[in-house]
């Protein structure tokens, strides 16, 4: 993983993704990371490193608009909700700066979860280029990336076979299963370890926040829930912390059904992923499961 991020997020190994390129028009292009929810930022990286990338990371809007005065980046991917300061206001003040340094403005592309026609339009508003909605691929990313780095060359992918999963198998089975397609086992391993330790920080804020009544909070944590779950396709929990992200916007006092069901399925979550967050513990699941790998993600 590129050295030089402005966090202490835990480093994804250098274990081949299933992102293979097959040219080298990204090698040189440096990507700034605007992201404040571990999972998405450690799938970005492993994304990013895999098509040649170097990476900074920012965990706030704030932030990202200080490593951008600094300078040297050719992409930024600012997703929209941060704490301190969100992606849209970043945006404008990035913008904003570009045009009294007189600087070529740089390439901003959404990340959100609510990729409708009003958020869209609020983000094209604010200066971005595209919104890439979440979950997305590495084939999405990268072809947003050709997209507006045209100069670059155009990155392809190929990827290994993907197999199907026995239909008796419970749905955190299948998202694991599918995480184990979309990367190599150590990387699968280092990302589920990662969303553990996020539902454990996540369960505990929770429980702060509903000692005093913070609505807001509870909102919060359910917006960096359903988009961590997402992308290590855990499609379930992400359904319902959606769905308790909506409610608590729809309210001004915090729900105590919704406070239940969002931590009884971070919980769940917590201790069906926590056993496979390694090597040789995924690589028994995917045995018993009789699913086929590529030997060359091995």
């Amino acid at each position: 993983m590129p050295s030089g991020r402005a966090t202490d997020q835990p480093a994804i190994g250098s274990a081949a993704c299933a992102v293979v390129l097959a040219a080298p028009g990204l090698a040189d292009v440096r990507v700034l990371i605007a992201e404040d929810n571990p999972v998405n930022s450690a799938i970005l990286q492993v994304y990013l490193d895999e098509f040649g990338c170097s990476v900074e990371v920012a965990e706030t809007g704030a932030q990202a608009v200080q490593l951008f005065q600094v300078g040297g980046f050719d992409a930024i991917l600012m997703d929209c909700q941060m704490p301190v300061m969100d992606g849209l206001t970043a945006t404008r003040i990035i913008r904003a700066y570009e045009t009294c340094e007189q600087r070529s403005p740089l390439p901003i592309i959404a990340l959100t979860a609510n990729a409708n026609r009003d958020e869209r339009a609020a983000c094209l508003a604010a200066g971005m280029n595209e919104c890439l909605a979440k979950p997305y691929t590495d084939q999405q990313l990268a072809a947003v990336m050709a997209k507006w780095l045209p100069h670059r060359g155009r990155p392809t992918t190929r990827h290994g076979l993907h197999h199907p999963v026995t239909d008796q198998v419970d749905a955190w089975l299948q998202g694991v299963s599918a995480l184990v397609r979309d990367f190599d086992l150590d990387v699968a391993g280092e990302l589920l370890s990662i969303f553990v330790e996020e539902c454990r920080r996540c369960d505990a804020q929770l429980e702060r926040d509903c000692a005093v009544g913070d609505n807001a909070g509870l909102r919060s944590i359910a917006h960096r829930i359903a988009g961590g779950a997402s992308m290590i396709h855990a499609h379930d929990l992400a359904a319902i912390a959606r769905d308790v992200e909506a409610k608590c916007g729809e309210r001004d006092a915090i729900g105590g059904l919704e406070v239940a069901r969002l931590r009884d399925a971070i919980c769940t979550a917590r201790e069906s992923f926590a056993p496979l967050a390694d090597r040789s513990s995924l690589e028994r699941l995917v045995a018993e499961c009789g699913q086929q790998r590529n030997p060359n993600r091995l």
